[in-house]
């Protein structure tokens, strides 16, 4: 069989048909291996793509819930298209959680109850309902106590 017939049958070119022939006749089977090819060397060790990685998974930022790749950059003195890259080989999205992390804010355990308090005694709570947007105070009527009467009970009994 000729290059040109298994070029055609292949979706190949010619050249790529008769260089790997050729390659195969001089060096049989190992020949068809390809061959080690240089490149530009890697500027980041694997050192640092593991610190990176440990970092993204292990730690949080300051006065965030996760890390975004420039903040992280920041913080590791990396490119912030070299930790995109690195983010990307490993499937890292910080940003989406599969767990629940509770709130930072100083007042949330305060906000949780007046809220909770607003659910199970909606009559009975004017002075937080006062607080709440326009469109939240309709909502606090027209929504059953038996909805957040489950988290009432994860609350602690001091709460």
């Amino acid at each position: 069989m000729n290059n040109t017939c298994i070029a055609t049958a292949l979706g190949a070119s010619n050249f790529t048909v008769s260089h790997w022939r050729n390659r195969y006749i001089r060096e049989g089977q190992e020949g068809l291996h390809d061959e080690f090819r240089s490149s530009r060397p890697r500027s980041v060790s694997d050192e640092a793509i593991a610190m990176l990685v440990n970092k993204t998974l292990q730690s949080q930022p300051e006065g965030a819930t996760n890390w975004t790749i420039r903040s992280i950059a920041s913080k590791t003195g990396l490119e912030k298209s070299t930790v995109h890259r690195i983010w990307q080989a490993f499937g890292l999205q910080p940003h989406k959680q599969r767990s629940f992390k509770l709130s930072t804010d100083p007042l949330f355990v305060e906000k949780v109850r007046d809220i909770v308090g607003l659910y199970l005694n909606p009559d009975g709570s004017d002075h937080i309902r006062n607080r709440l947007p326009g469109q939240c105070r309709g909502q606090c009527y027209q929504r059953p106590a038996k909805s957040i009467a489950g988290i009432a009970l994860l609350l602690p009994a001091s709460f």
